[in-house]
This record gives C-alpha cells, structure tokens and sequence, in this order.
C-alpha cells in the first residue's frame, strides 16, 4: 500500500499489525520496529512530526525484548526523521548518513533501503544551502525509488527537486 501511496490504507494495516492483543506473538519486535519505521516516514511525509516521534518513542520501548537485530537500523532511521522534524539538521544529518551507510553495508534494499534517510539527509543540505549536494541526493533518491517503485519517495524527491529548480530560475525545465 505504501509503495501506491496509499497512505490512510497502509497506516491502517500497520495498526492492525501492531495491535498487541493475542496471547500469541505473530510478529518479532525487529518486524514491528520496521513497521513502525514505515509509519513515521508517512508522518514524514505528510509533515506531522508529533506523530513522528510517537514512533520513534514506541520503537524505542520495543528495543528492550524480543529479536531486534536489525532494529538499530530502523531506529537510526526513525531518529533522522524526527531530528529533521525538530528543526536540528546537523544531528539529523547525521544519524541519516549512519543509517545510510548502515544500509549499504548489509545490502537492505526495497521497502527496507534507506530512503527515508536519503530524504533527511537531502533536506539537511537544502537547510544548509548545500544545493547541489541536495539536488546530487534527490536525483540519487529518484534513481532508487524508482528502481523500487516505491513511488512516494519518488514523488517527494521530484517535487523537492522542482522547488529548488525553480528557485534557481529554472523554470521552463520544471
């Protein structure tokens, strides 16, 4: 649903995952964490930030049990979007190039490469008048969600992409 951009149909079915409420576990913490990194980068997305660092909250607790051995990944990756969202740009810049390269080094790709860090870090470098390195990211984003097809990170990297484009007078291009 995510990939589509059906994000009301996807927050949903993560809920519906997430619920807690049978004797029996069906999902390992590790999994719930992904999800919950999925949720946070919808937040993202729409530019909600309480809600993500509501998950990034609930990740953090779910750290303590369970198998979590990708979990600091997916939690590197929630902290970036919410230290964006908090307006701290270096620490979140950060965090994203650790996620990023953490990403690299275990080969994650599809739903679980590192977009969402990719967004934070291009986003990070537009604050810090960095263009053409955030125009190199969103072009490099473009290139990986469209391999994917994951179309929502695709769609927020173009559009980023324009702004800037249009900012720099280029607007018979865009």
């Amino acid at each position: 649903y995510f990939a589509r951009g059906e994000f009301t149909r996807s927050l949903a079915m993560i809920d519906r995952a997430l619920m807690t409420d049978t004797p029996y576990e069906s999902i390992e913490n590790s999994d719930r964490i992904a999800l919950l990194r999925l949720k946070a980068g919808i937040h993202f997305l729409y530019d909600q930030p309480e809600e993500v660092k509501e998950c990034l909250k609930r990740a953090q607790t779910l750290l303590n049990s369970g198998n979590v051995i990708s979990a600091p990944y997916y939690i590197t990756c929630i902290t970036s979007l919410s230290l964006w969202c908090e307006g701290r740009f270096f620490e979140a810049a950060e965090h994203a190039d650790i996620a990023i390269n953490q990403a690299l080094l275990a080969g994650y790709s599809s739903i679980s490469a590192p977009l969402d860090a990719y967004m934070v870090l291009a986003r990070c470098q537009l604050e810090l008048s960095q263009i053409e390195k955030a125009t190199g990211t969103l072009t490099l984003i473009m290139e990986k969600a469209a391999a994917s097809q994951l179309w929502p990170w695709f769609y927020m990297a173009e559009g980023t992409r324009a702004r800037i484009n249009i900012t720099k007078g280029q607007i018979p291009q865009m």
